[in-house]
């Protein structure tokens, strides 16, 4: 699971699969009446929310289905957990957030990230 976590922040960082497949998408951006460093802050911060969103919403399932199977877990340990799952695949998400503004390829940031985690 842990794995498969650095490879979603990996994949987050780098703006996503389809970010930079898309074409001419680079283009049309750099042609809009906003400053690069706002286009910058904009996608790390959609970026760092759904990397939130991942971190936290799995976790809270766990102490709500608990009792479906006769078991029980703390709301409070749910939360630490996504806390620290998120605050290690934001560091993840930074190294592979800057990696894709000096490479201009696909695959060269996550594999970067995902082998400094070994």
């Amino acid at each position: 699971m842990r794995e498969l976590w650095a490879l979603f922040a990996a994949l987050l960082g780098t703006g996503g699969l389809l970010a930079q497949t898309a074409g001419g998408g680079a283009l049309f951006t750099l042609s809009l009446p906003v400053s690069r460093r706002r286009l910058a802050g904009v996608r790390a911060a959609t970026a760092l929310a759904e990397l939130a969103i991942l971190a936290i919403v799995p976790p809270l399932l766990v102490p709500l289905l608990s009792p479906g199977v006769g078991q029980a877990y703390s709301l409070v340990d749910a939360l630490v957990y996504g806390a620290c799952m998120f605050l290690a695949g934001s560091a993840l998400f930074s190294l592979a957030f800057l990696l894709s503004t000096v490479f201009g390829d696909l695959w060269r940031p996550p594999l970067i990230v995902l082998a400094s985690r070994s």
